[in-house]
């Protein structure tokens, strides 16, 4: 049954309205009426009827402000409107404020009868229509988990080609804060995959009580926690400690933990996420119960490598003058000769036999200047064993030959 509030300073109208029709029979309940707007509004307001017939012309409160104050006040209401005059600027006012029906007086009782029921069959369409959105709103909550999961699952694995700002809509609609702040990926690793469920909740409630945004999943054998780095990193040790202690007090398992670097878009999560993996995987680098920070343990490997790097230019140093490879450098500082050359080139930015001739020219060019020594010589102190392939070398790495560049230097000494 649905609720009719009739609103006319004429009260022959209003009694006409009520009289005139068995409005039970269209399932339609007449709950009160009332003579002026100010005085309808307040039993509007306690009533909540459903629909409304509105006389545009009334004193104190005309119909246009009273259906604007109960569209203010929130009221599931639809309004048809009796008007005793034919006017352009009401009509369009009206329309405005979604009112269904526009009735000139005199009107005849079916054209009302005919208004309330198609107020009646919108009424009817918006309640299926809610229950609709309801029912999917409530299936949405109860597969929200799954859905934020099968999302961070798809960053995580790099195959997202949707646009950023489609990716936003996404996260937001999922809850998840990964556009409002900088995170990081956190990896659990234990000696044992089958309590992951049973840790999930005890990693989620330390980062909870610490007030940490963080999303938590199983993914590919291990823990995976996308987690805000609002924090300093004292303070995510600290967190991560706790949940290493919670892990060998329950379950006395141990626990080896990676922390990713900074990121601030959820694209960079693969990325992120591959090389926390390398490092886990690189197995010689942990320890169990360990947590280890990716930044610091790529810093720990760049220190090694150029310390790697001086030693090989040391060797070139001391040992320019004898028959080089990279074999040998490579047996000095226990690396194998391949790797030795990828790093070497990554760091220097050139090859090591191009280094190696360069600072042997370079020295050549010292010994050169000394008159007293024969070109061959020269070749022989540098470390080249055939005098023609020196000069090809020295022409190559200087744009003269060693006489050339004797000469030169004679002229610019006499000069």
């Amino acid at each position: 049954m649905h609720k009719l509030f009739i609103i006319d300073d004429e009260y022959d109208v209003i009694e006409g309205i009520k009289l005139s029709v068995n409005w039970e029979e269209y399932g339609i309940e007449i709950c009160g009426d009332s003579s002026n707007g100010a005085e309808a509004f307040d039993k509007i307001y306690g009533l909540k009827p459903d629909i409304l017939i509105v006389d545009m012309n009334m004193p104190i409160m005309g119909g246009i402000e009273l259906i604007e104050k109960v569209r203010k006040a929130g009221l599931n209401t639809e309004f048809i409107i009796l008007s005793g005059y034919d006017d352009f600027n009401y009509a369009q006012k009206a329309i405005n404020l979604g009112v269904i029906e526009y009735l000139l007086k005199p009107c005849h009782i079916q054209g009302i009868i005919k208004a309330v029921l198609k107020a009646k069959e919108l009424l009817e369409e918006k309640s299926v229509q809610t229950r609709l959105l309801e029912r999917y709103e409530a299936q949405f909550r109860n597969n929200t988990q799954t859905l934020k999961e099968l999302l961070i699952t798809r960053l995580l694995d790099g195959k997202t080609l949707i646009q950023e700002d489609v990716i936003q809509e996404e996260v937001n609609l999922y809850g998840i804060f990964l556009f409002e702040t900088r995170f990081t990926i956190v990896l659990f690793k234990t000696e044992n995959d089958i309590y992951h469920s049973r840790l999930i909740p005890i990693i989620d409630e330390e980062f909870k009580n610490a007030n940490l945004p963080n999303e938590i999943l199983i993914y590919k054998g291990g823990i995976v926690s996308i987690c805000s780095t609002l924090c300093a990193k004292e303070e995510l040790k600290k967190i991560l400690n706790k949940i290493v202690k919670k892990a060998n007090e329950d379950f006395d398992l141990r626990m080896t933990i990676i922390v990713g670097y900074e990121i601030n878009k959820p694209e960079e999560l693969n990325v992120c996420y591959k090389k926390c993996r390398e490092l886990l995987n690189a197995g010689t680098l942990l320890d169990i119960d360990e947590i280890v920070f990716y930044d610091e343990k790529a810093d720990n490997k760049k220190t090694k490598i150029n310390k790697l790097i001086e030693a090989s230019i040391e060797y070139i140093k001391n040992h320019y003058a004898e028959d080089i490879k990279l074999e040998n450098v490579s047996k000095q500082i226990f690396i194998t000769s391949g790797y030795l050359s990828i790093l070497f080139k990554q760091t220097t930015g050139i090859n090591f036999l191009d280094y190696l001739h360069r600072y042997r020219i370079q020295i050549s060019k010292d010994l050169l200047k000394d008159v007293r020594h024969k070109v061959y010589e020269v070749a022989y102190m540098v470390g080249y064993q055939d005098e023609k392939y020196f000069s090809r070398t020295f022409k190559k790495f200087t744009g003269l030959s060693p006489r050339q560049y004797r000469e030169s230097h004679k002229k610019d000494e006499n000069g």
